[in-house]
């Protein structure tokens, strides 16, 4: 079967040449290549965005906050920092049952924050530290003075001054 080329490629050709059949299969076998290419551009912007999201996901929980104690266990919410700083209302009882829970629930984990608590339990008990919330500007401790209120049946403390 002769036919001529389209007129956009006659000037490739000049319009002499002839068209040569196909063989049996190959345009069959052109159309499954087209297929197979497309089909494999599909899946890689597909699994270009699948590894997105995936990097998008990793870098997400990496940037979180570490929750773990000093020696890389979990505690909780709460981190080596957060009961040191609470630590002295700890100690005094002053905190709430949550915080405490969470502080409690740290303190399980941490050999050296368990070890600060208990030093700081120890000086309390020993009574010849005075927490800073008690000293005054100068460094000089205030004194803490019971006294019972004659109108009211408990007891007020009254800072004094030495």
């Amino acid at each position: 079967m002769m036919s001529k080329m389209p007129n956009s490629n006659q000037e490739n050709l000049s319009d002499n040449e002839p068209w040569d059949d196909c063989s049996p299969g190959e345009i069959q076998g052109i159309v499954k290549l087209l297929k197979r290419s497309r089909r494999n551009r599909e899946l890689t912007q597909v699994a270009s965005v699948g590894v997105a999201f995936v990097l998008l996901f990793a870098i997400t929980i990496w940037s979180l906050p570490n929750q773990s104690g000093a020696d890389g266990t979990h505690s909780g919410s709460f981190v080596c920092s957060d009961v040191i700083e609470r630590a002295e209302d700890f100690v005094a009882g002053h905190l709430d049952a949550l915080v405490n829970g969470r502080i409690e629930e740290h303190l399980a984990h941490c050999a050296s924050c368990r070890q600060h608590i208990d030093r700081l339990r120890a000086q309390v008990e020993s009574e010849t530290v005075v927490p800073p919330v008690l000293q005054t500007t100068e460094s000089s401790p205030l004194s803490i003075s019971s006294k019972v209120d004659p109108k009211r049946s408990d007891w007020t403390l009254a800072l004094a001054s030495n």
